[in-house]
């Protein structure tokens, strides 16, 4: 997978994520105003993707 089909593939995991609530589910679901907000937190977040030539370590 090339960089630009990854940014797409993750774009259009967010655009497409739909907050499915379980039947039996106990409690409140969450409101859908935060799910979007969380969704569109998520997607200010995104950086552009780069290849790195090696892999760093943390120590």
């Amino acid at each position: 997978m090339d960089l630009i089909a990854l940014r797409t593939a993750v774009e259009d995991e967010i655009a497409n994520y739909v907050c499915e609530i379980h039947p039996q589910a106990i409690g409140q679901p969450l409101p859908q105003e935060w799910v979007v907000a969380q969704l569109a937190s998520m997607r200010a977040a995104l950086v552009q993707p780069i290849w790195e030539s090696r892999i760093r370590m943390s120590r």
